[in-house]
């Protein structure tokens, strides 16, 4: 693994804590990282997954020993048609990227100050909190693909695996992002044409919801509300196609329109 990676990686289960000096000599905690294992820093606070900058190279040019690494480096951190066909081609993460210049002597400081913090993900709510007032939903594709034109390892997905893959009352560490401009239309009885291909289905579940939940618990039937959704194959990825069908019968939606780009 990538801790193997690190030459002076502290023991498993210690408290490792980022500090800066500053201009006057004084050490000073960085905000960055909080106290916590490496193990922690790097599973839960940085991004090990996105391949390296070019900036990053260029500093992971100068610890490495061997002449090749050191050439290749440069060539990368300064060529950025060369850099991009490298990064395209392999979609390296930091543990990869270690692997390809295996003389790189990388340091537990080097990861903390110079990896990316992860960045937040986000997914639209796939649910009216009318009818789950104490649930989210939410409609994730679980990534997984082959770098090299398919023939090279396996990579997945950060968060969709993660989620994918979660126990059952497992904390979430999450918050809300309010979509203002994405909302259903204040008058009930206004029209609305949903299209979104794929997961691009997720909000628009959540506005199905709500009218239904207007019409059955309020009386207010809302007004005409037409999808247009696409995918692949009808059998592999027709998500919600019950509930579609549910919501036409009961009158939610008007019309539903599908198109399979993968049908024969």
């Amino acid at each position: 693994g990538l801790i193997a990676r690190v030459k002076d990686a502290p023991p498993a289960d210690q408290t490792i804590r980022l500090e800066t000096c500053t201009e006057g000599g004084y050490w000073v905690s960085e905000k960055k990282i909080p106290a916590c294992t490496l193990s922690q820093a790097l599973t839960y606070l940085l991004d090990i997954t996105t391949p390296p900058s070019q900036q990053l190279l260029k500093k992971l040019s100068q610890l490495v020993t061997a002449e090749g690494d050191k050439q290749r480096l440069e060539v990368l951190c300064h060529s950025t048609e060369e850099y991009n066909k490298w990064k395209f081609y392999n979609s390296p993460n930091i543990l990869e990227v270690l692997e390809e210049f295996p003389s790189a002597e990388v340091t537990t400081a080097f990861l903390l100050t110079q990896l990316p913090l992860l960045k937040p993900r986000y997914y639209s709510v796939s649910s009216s909190c009318d009818m789950t007032p104490r649930e989210i939903h939410l409609t994730v594709a679980v990534v997984n693909y082959r770098t090299r034109d398919g023939q090279g390892p396996l990579h997945h997905g950060v968060c969709s695996t993660w989620l994918n893959k979660i126990a059952l009352n497992e904390t979430v560490p999450c918050f809300v992002r309010s979509a203002d401009g994405f909302r259903l239309p204040k008058e009930p009885a206004k029209p609305c044409i949903l299209i979104g291909p794929g997961t691009g289905i997720a909000p628009f579940r959540s506005f199905w919801q709500q009218r239904l939940y207007d019409l059955e618990k309020k009386g207010i039937k809302g007004g005409d509300m037409t999808l247009l959704f696409g995918c692949r194959q009808p059998d592999m990825d027709h998500i919600y196609k019950e509930e579609v069908e549910e919501m036409k019968r009961r009158g939610v939606l008007k019309e539903v329109f599908t198109a399979y780009s993968r049908q024969p």
